[in-house]
């Protein structure tokens, strides 16, 4: 699942403005891969002093709300003085999410179109949430998407 993709003809959508306080916890903007077949989402902690859940969710509209939440694929690796910066192995997260408790992670989301319609049927947008940490928490999230379902048709946006 997690393989050099080659060209990375796609979209890269800002989810959020990085790096932000995530100590009140957030919603990220919801995402269309109705023109792509794959995404990639990075989320790279900071500082960090709390722990928090991060959920990925599927929707079939561009509201950030009321999303199934969804099974996926990630890897970590821990950045930073002292650090050994591999990447872990792939790791299978239920649909409650996966717990960020340590500073200076970096994770990576491999997310297939099929999946978010496994998920749920109809369902073309995604979107994460994290639940509000205990303490301080910095937190970046970015999104490529990479593989349009018609070759020679790049879309500008993938927010709509």
């Amino acid at each position: 699942m997690f393989q050099n993709k080659g060209s990375l003809s796609g979209n890269l959508p800002e989810c959020l403005k990085p790096p932000i306080d995530g100590t009140a916890g957030f919603t990220t903007i919801a995402l269309n891969l109705k023109d792509y077949n794959h995404a990639t989402i990075k989320i790279q902690q900071g500082a960090s002093s709390g722990s928090a859940t991060l959920t990925l969710l599927a929707k079939k509209n561009a509201t950030p709300s009321g999303g199934t939440p969804m099974a996926f694929k990630y890897r970590q690796c821990t950045n930073g003085a002292g650090a050994s910066d591999t990447w872990g192995a792939e790791i299978d997260a239920t649909n409650a999410g996966i717990t960020l408790s340590t500073a200076y992670v970096c994770t990576l989301i491999e997310l297939n179109a099929v999946n978010l319609e496994a998920a749920l049927a109809g369902a073309t947008y995604f979107y994460l949430v994290l639940t509000a940490p205990s303490a301080a928490f910095l937190i970046e999230i970015s999104a490529v998407l990479t593989e349009p379902r018609i070759a020679s048709y790049i879309p500008q946006t993938a927010i709509v």
